[in-house]
């Protein structure tokens, strides 16, 4: 129920879910339900999208990944309802400056404070600006989503095969290209 005391760390399910669901599944605020938490009747309800959230994961294992790449590391700075999920692959060495600016205190160097910049903004009206920010994201996840599928896990797969150095500059340079983007978009 949306309203338990206290959840499990860990669930199984019967089916698969896909990694875009589970993005969904953080960012709901129970909207076209009895519970949406945008409606001022439900001012007591807590949704999973909230505010409150610093940043959202999401661990995908790809069984068909060298052992040493591993997965992804899908990554939303600021609350998942208004960010973009980045993915992160495998054991990079480096990220972009933004992603490594340290500290509690907004600047807008820091991709963080950057990303919850949009964010908070988006709270502000979520009718308004929100709806945009999340169809935006929502586009610009299916469009990674699609490319990791058709082009990178095969670049990446081979990277690895060749060397694992040569794997982990692949994966590196990718995930930086990613965070870049979002960071971009973001500012």
């Amino acid at each position: 129920p949306y309203n338990a005391a206290s959840f499990d760390l860990l669930q199984k399910t019967n089916k698969k879910i896909s990694i875009k669901k589970l993005m969904e599944f953080q960012r709901t605020r129970y909207e076209g339900t009895d519970k949406d938490a945008n409606l001022p009747k439900n001012a007591k309800v807590r949704p999973i999208g909230t505010v409150e959230q610093e940043h959202a994961h999401v661990i995908q294992i790809k069984e068909n990944y060298p052992k040493e790449l591993g997965g992804i590391l899908w990554v939303a700075m600021g609350n998942a309802e208004h960010s973009q999920y980045v993915p992160i692959f495998g054991p990079i060495t480096d990220t972009i400056a933004p992603y490594q600016v340290p500290g509690d205190q907004y600047t807008p160097e820091s991709a963080y404070w950057t990303m919850r910049q949009v964010s908070a903004l988006s709270e502000i009206n979520r009718n308004l600006y929100g709806k945009y920010v999340r169809e935006y994201n929502d586009l610009q996840e299916k469009t990674i989503l699609k490319r990791i599928d058709k082009e990178l896990d095969a670049q990446l797969i081979q990277a690895y095969k060749t060397s694992t150095e040569a794997g982990r500059q692949l994966a590196t340079k990718l995930s930086m290209e990613y965070q870049q983007k979002a960071y971009d978009d973001a500012t």
